[in-house]
């Protein structure tokens, strides 16, 4: 995924998430995905001192549709929530690293969280078509996991 930006996937997806670990193995959900631009003030992650992280941004917001407790994963807030303050999905960039944290409630602006539950899709491939790779949800360790790919939408 050499040069590939998160803000590249700015758009609308078919999300598919096949669970592979955990009681809804072999389950798989689909839905749909939006992806938008957050404005520039949105953009910063809270670290752990106050400040704000130089390693880390979130370029996108978003929201999906998806039912992510039919693979086992889950459900933090409203994953359908386009409210940027307070998104359904954030994308995060880390480096190379894209993810996307599903839930309003993990992706609230102005908490930073140390524990609780989460659902990230790890991005590890990104075409013309869509991008793909794998997921994980839990608590304090993995509970379900399996992997996805997002198709983009014609327009």
């Amino acid at each position: 995924m050499a040069g590939v930006g998160a803000e590249s996937l700015e758009g609308d997806y078919e999300l598919v998430l096949v669970a592979t670990v955990g009681d809804s193995a072999g389950n798989s959900a689909e839905g749909r995905l939006g992806l938008y631009s957050n404005e520039p003030s949105l953009r910063s992650i809270p670290s752990a001192g106050g400040g704000v992280r130089t390693d880390a941004s979130a370029p996108l917001h978003g929201a999906t549709d998806v039912d992510v407790e039919k693979v086992g994963g889950l459900r933090l807030g409203a994953s359908t929530s386009r409210d940027p303050s307070n998104p359904g999905v954030l994308v995060v960039e880390q480096g190379e690293q894209i993810v996307l944290r599903l839930g309003s409630e993990a992706n609230r602006r102005g908490v930073l969280r140390f524990d609780g539950g989460y659902f990230a899709l790890w991005v590890h491939q990104v075409h013309e078509g869509g991008f793909a790779g794998r997921w994980t949800s839990g608590i304090l360790g993995v509970q379900a996991e399996g992997h996805f790919c997002a198709s983009r939408l014609g327009d």
